[in-house]
């Protein structure tokens, strides 16, 4: 512990874990909660627990959204799978959705992504996808065509 300043070696400044003190974090509670029609992102994480740790404060950070989760299988790898689980009025109303184990889904997973890119972005979702930087490298090989056409933004743009 630095004395003096609250700021702390190690996983936490000023007792917040450094994953929640990211800049990224911040920019990515503002894409979910104002993007004004749908729009997708991908987000890394190391290890589940961190991973449910940033979900619950980006749960807190873009309420009254609602937030719904889906976790792809080796049974249900179509990404968009998830229309057919959201409760009916939710359909067409935004919201938050995140998306987990595109990596353990299987090689078919990322034919989905590369084929429906403009389908993602068609309802008024925000969808995260939840890799780790191995899916991330497999998404990057074997989906190209969900990244083009894919510009940047930042908190000013959106």
């Amino acid at each position: 512990m630095t004395r003096g300043t609250g700021a702390r070696t190690g996983d936490s400044v000023s007792g917040v874990s450094e994953h929640l003190a990211r800049p990224d974090l911040a920019a990515l509670a503002v894409l979910l909660r104002n993007a004004p029609r749908g729009a997708f992102a991908f987000a890394l994480y190391n290890t589940v627990p961190v991973r449910d740790e940033v979900v619950a404060v980006l749960r807190t950070l873009v309420a009254p959204l609602p937030v719904y989760e889906f976790t792809l299988t080796s049974t249900t790898q179509n990404p968009l799978s998830y229309l057919d689980k959201l409760p009916r009025d939710a359909a067409s109303s935004r919201a938050v959705v995140f998306l987990y184990d595109l990596d353990r889904a299987g090689l078919e997973t990322w034919g989905y992504l590369d084929a429906q890119r403009e389908a993602l972005v068609a309802p008024p979702h925000a969808l995260v996808f939840w890799d780790t930087e191995t899916g991330a490298r497999e998404a990057a090989r074997n989906a190209p065509n969900v990244w083009s056409g894919v510009t940047p933004k930042t908190s000013e743009e959106i």
